[in-house]
């Protein structure tokens, strides 16, 4: 999770820049989730974590900009691997802190959390889930904001103008259907 950063490139050289660096198998452009995504070492590094906070974060960053790639505002994702809260999942839009669950990695879900002129503590959305379920649940909850927003709204004004059990029944909207 180191960047490249690659300063004074002409503005007329940058098409051909980014083909170089896809062609070497770096990735120059992130969607609207992955680019606000911020994750911990996890388990990989640290030994408090109770998951791999770095694959998933990238996971389900890219799952969520593939399945809506026409957001138009940006959504933070922090991903923690424990209550040390490293990547400080409390005031990420969307924040996932590491639990074990039935022996699986998971995490508990917490949204709508902020920082500067949106300060804020995340509320509990999900108690404790295996990582291998999270993923519908986000997408059918992003699939109500993006049909049920209000012109302009983000992620976070959006969650935060909903009741916790109603962004709970949007987690599972999809499954019922």
């Amino acid at each position: 999770w180191q960047n490249l950063l690659i300063p004074n490139i002409r503005t007329a050289d940058l098409k051909a820049v980014q083909q170089i660096l896809n062609a070497a198998g770096l990735e120059c452009t992130a969607g609207t989730v992955l680019s606000g995504t911020v994750a911990c070492t996890g388990n990989k590094g640290c030994k408090f974590a109770a998951s791999d906070t770095k694959t998933h974060a990238v996971v389900l960053a890219s799952l969520l900009d593939q399945r809506f790639p026409t957001l138009d505002q940006p959504v933070n994702l922090h991903v923690t691997g424990c209550n040390h809260s490293c990547a400080q999942h409390y005031v990420g839009d969307i924040g996932l802190m590491g639990v074990k669950v039935g022996g699986e990695e998971g995490y508990q879900v917490v949204i709508g959390g902020g920082a500067d002129q949106d300060q804020g503590v995340a509320r509990e959305l999900i108690p404790a889930i295996r990582f291998s379920e999270l993923g519908p649940k986000m997408e059918s909850l992003f699939a109500a904001y993006t049909a049920e927003r209000e012109a302009g709204e983000s992620f976070l004004s959006f969650t935060r103008r909903h009741e916790i059990a109603q962004l709970q029944a949007y987690c599972t909207t999809a499954e019922t259907n």
